[in-house]
């Protein structure tokens, strides 16, 4: 007999998992050990501000929850301790805890690690190096900002050569002033 609490955590796993696919997110699964609470607890603030859910679940039941969505191939991500991030999109999740492992890992604290060992995307398993690559994409604001910029560089350059003949104009008259002020 299936214990209740254990189905309620398969019925959360599940819907967490739903809503992340249902925005076409990602699951990032990240293994830890060592990390102080004081890093924990900035790691998850830094998830929540892009909406990105964090869990620490076992293995059995983020397993259970896979299956029952349709998700094939997530048991070499399962062993060990394991983290879970539900991603809203397909980069947040990934960026933060592959910064967030990478400044551990420059810190050299101790024997703390967290190390990415996969991830779900549009319901199939996505490998370590895949989520990796993922986590170094530019966010959708950057390439937002980066193609408004290329859109507008033309317009700005054609305002700066409408204006200039007029700029000119106004520096030599200013120029002409400040010499005849000097004369008097």
């Amino acid at each position: 007999m299936v214990k209740p609490a254990k189905i309620e955590n398969v019925k959360s796993i599940l819907e967490d998992y739903d809503s992340v696919a249902r925005l076409r997110g990602m699951v990032v699964f990240a293994e830890f050990a060592g990390i102080s609470v004081e890093q924990m607890a900035k790691l998850r603030r830094n998830l929540r501000t892009k909406d990105v859910k964090f869990r620490v679940l076992k293995n059995t039941l983020i397993l259970k929850a896979l299956k029952e969505s349709g998700v094939e191939g997530a048991d070499s991500f399962l062993k060990g301790p394991t983290a879970v991030a539900f991603s809203p999109d397909e980069i947040s999740g990934a960026k933060i805890l592959y910064a967030f492992a990478k400044e551990i890992e420059r810190l050299k604290k101790d024997s703390a690690k967290l190390i990415i060992k996969g991830g779900v995307l549009e319901g199939k398993t996505v490998s370590k190096e895949e989520v990796e690559q993922f986590a170094m994409l530019p966010s959708r604001e950057e390439v937002f900002s980066k193609l408004l910029a290329t859109i507008n560089a033309p317009l700005v350059n054609l305002l700066r050569l409408i204006k200039e003949p007029a700029a000119r104009l106004a520096r030599v008259i200013n120029a002409a002033e400040e010499k005849k002020g000097e004369i008097i």
